[in-house]
């Protein structure tokens, strides 16, 4: 299924579905060993030696580009009525790599933006030839590191399941309880994706706000507020309870993005804490 792209006020609007299977003429190298695409995206480890080549044109005329998701609050639920298999589509916006324009190959790590942890979106163009994949950077092998894959995903309230698969498994758009179950589905872990009240099914309250200061608090635990969840990434004290320091992974009205817990907009608000039982 290729992508159909659609400019509305000099953005880039488009289906959230890239082509099923991987460009024929791409080839990536990780670490050295040539790897395949799993549904047109590349996953690797940050430190791990990547290298992405294009020897389908001629070099002088290859363009590479990042399409970078406009940060808006795509609503399902308002936008498709209940409708299945519907999706707001998501914009984006076009940015040329042009510190590799006409080379059919590049290490990652030569260009910032890719070497980042998170989801990329990548288009090459050579003449006439477009092809579309993901470059998916995570942090390591462990439930946080799973979930930085979503890192720079746009916020997609209530995603859906279109003809490809689940937006937030396709890493296309996700809610705040979605990147949660996300990182948990990428361990292996049968959990659906679900609000986030069902979350208490599968994961045990160990404290609350109210009772913070005494929570041995670790990471991948959750924190629940109801109306919004987040995961704490990284604990910074070694004293219980959470530090304004730590570091927090969350979705809320734009981007996935790694925070401190002193910069979530809703720290003030109640919440439980809650951690995946085995």
């Amino acid at each position: 299924m290729r992508i159909i792209f659609f400019i509305i006020g000099g953005l880039l609007a488009a289906n959230v579905s890239f082509p099923s299977q991987a460009a024929p003429s791409l080839a990536v190298r990780i670490d050295g060993v040539s790897v395949m695409a799993e549904h047109s995206a590349f996953f690797a480890r940050a430190g791990q030696k990547v290298k992405i080549e294009f020897p389908g044109g001629s070099a002088g005329e290859i363009k590479w580009f990042l399409l970078v998701p406009e940060a808006l609050d795509y609503n399902n639920a308002s936008y498709c009525k209940h409708e299945k298999g519907c999706a707001q589509p998501i914009k984006y916006r076009i940015k040329e790599l042009s510190g590799i324009r006409g080379k059919s190959g590049f290490y990652v790590s030569s260009v910032p933006e890719l070497a980042a942890l998170g989801t990329h979106e990548i288009m090459v163009r050579a003449e006439k030839v477009e092809k579309q994949f993901q470059l998916v950077i995570r942090q390591d092998d462990s439930y946080i590191g799973y979930a930085t894959e979503l890192l720079g995903v746009p916020f997609v309230y209530a995603p859906a399941y279109l003809p490809d698969g689940h937006q937030t498994e396709m890493r296309k758009g996700a809610d705040c309880v979605a990147l949660i179950l996300y990182a948990r589905r990428r361990q292996g872990y049968r959990v659906p994706y679900s609000a986030p009240p069902k979350l208490y099914e599968f994961a045990e309250k160990i404290g609350d706000k109210n009772t913070i200061a005494q929570t041995a608090i670790r990471e991948g635990d959750i924190l629940h507020f109801g109306f919004q969840t987040a995961l704490v990434a990284k604990h910074r004290s070694t004293k219980p309870g959470l530090d304004g320091n730590d570091l927090i992974i969350h979705t809320y009205h734009g981007l996935a993005e790694m925070t401190t817990f002193s910069k979530l907009p809703y720290k003030d608000a109640f919440f439980d804490v809650l951690r995946w039982r085995n």
